[in-house]
This record gives structure tokens, C-alpha cells and sequence, in this order.
């Protein structure tokens, strides 16, 4: 009995957990000291009315029953923590190869920038150089 007492304590944490992690309480209004699922619940009672209101068949069933929930539960829980560290992992890896792509853009921009000032200085040379033959054929077309 201390064993099934146990796994009904065990099985309500991991399903507040996993609603706490998910905020899956909008259903849950009013919730009862005897509903395994709810914040309130109290094990103790939940064990007496059982042993109360069932018989030994009927209480092995249920054991049966809640022992199978909470290896799915502990299976969900399991895949669900594999999955976040899966993806933690993919991310650490992806972070070094993120950071040597903007290192190697901003080395490309930075060419860049120097390409630019120097047609931007060659053309305000030619710009200058082109003024006075400019200022001639200006004139040379208005006589």
C-alpha cells in the first residue's frame, strides 16, 4: 500500500509539472482534494475513499492502471527533456559556425569599405581633372 501511495504522489507531480511547463490549467476551475491531476490533491485522502469504495480486485485494476500512466508520463517526461537537450546541442553546435560566418562578412565588408573610398577618391579626381575640359566645351558649344 505504501508503494501504491507512492506512485499516486509521484504521478500527480509529474502531471503538475508537465501542466505547469505546457500552462495547460485554463481547464481546471475547480478542482477538487481528490482529483489526482489537481494542485489540492491529498493522497491520503485519495487512498482512503479507495480502500473504502473498492475492493481488492478493483484496487489491483487501479493500481495496474496508475502504474501504467505513470510509466507513460515518465516516458513523455524522458522524450521531452531528450528533445530540449537534442535541440540545446544543435544550438551549441550552430553558435561557432554563426559567429565565424559574421566574422568572415564583416572582414568582406570591411574590403568593401575600402573599395568604395577608393572610387569614391578616384572619382573626385577624375571629377577634377574633368572640370576645366568640361568648362571648355561648355563654351565652345555656346559660340
Amino acid at each position: 500500500m505504501y508503494m501504491y501511495c507512492l506512485c499516486l504522489i509521484f504521478r500527480s507531480r509529474v502531471r503538475s509539472l508537465l501542466l505547469t511547463y505546457y500552462a495547460d490549467l485554463g481547464n481546471e476551475d475547480i478542482e477538487e482534494n481528490t482529483t489526482i491531476d489537481g494542485q489540492g490533491f491529498d493522497a491520503a485522502t485519495h487512498v482512503d475513499e479507495c480502500v473504502h469504495d473498492m475492493g481488492l480486485g478493483d484496487l489491483l485494476k487501479y493500481h495496474d492502471r496508475l502504474h501504467r500512466e505513470i510509466k507513460t508520463l515518465d516516458s513523455s517526461l524522458q522524450s521531452m527533456v531528450y528533445d530540449n537537450y537534442t535541440k540545446f546541442i544543435q544550438v551549441t553546435d550552430t553558435l561557432p559556425a554563426i559567429r565565424q560566418c559574421a566574422k568572415d562578412m564583416s572582414d568582406t565588408i570591411d574590403g568593401l569599405k575600402g573599395s568604395f573610398q577608393s572610387v569614391a577618391r578616384l572619382a573626385g579626381s577624375l571629377e577634377t581633372e574633368l572640370d576645366s575640359s568640361r568648362d571648355e566645351m561648355r563654351d565652345m558649344m555656346h559660340t
